[in-house]
């Protein structure tokens, strides 16, 4: 398992996307992906090495984003690559956490299955390795 990105939960990765890297001096967050599937637009930026920063974006009025925004939006979740995400599904849920979504086909890694697990009151996210 290792740590893939942090997703932060804005309003417009065009507007509050870029100014997040402009104050930062990242590079520009690459092509803006829209998954109908978790009603969300993403983009990503590399932040140092493999480590990526997520920026989400609702994608219509029933997005699971809005919820984050409402309360100010900011870091939403932290992605984890794992090579068996049944696996880590279970580790948490015999820890004593909740399976919130998945795991289903995620448009944002080329298909590769997600699940969203909530744990210490956290959201985890867990991405398939290629």
């Amino acid at each position: 398992m290792k740590v893939h990105h942090i997703g932060i939960a804005v309003h417009s990765i065009a507007g509050d996307g870029a100014a997040y890297c402009a104050a930062l001096g990242l590079p520009r967050y690459g092509e803006v992906i829209t998954d109908e599937t978790q009603q969300v637009r993403v983009a990503f930026v590399r932040v140092n090495g493999e480590i990526h920063v997520e920026f989400i974006e609702p994608h219509g009025p029933d997005s699971p984003v809005w919820g984050v925004l409402r309360r100010g939006g900011g870091v939403y979740h932290i992605g984890y690559e794992v090579a068996d995400i049944e696996l880590a599904v279970e580790r948490i849920r015999a820890s004593g956490g909740l399976l919130v979504s998945g795991p289903v086909p995620a448009a944002a890694f080329d298909g590769r299955r997600i699940a969203f697990c909530y744990m210490a009151n956290s959201l985890l996210e867990f991405i398939e390795q290629p």
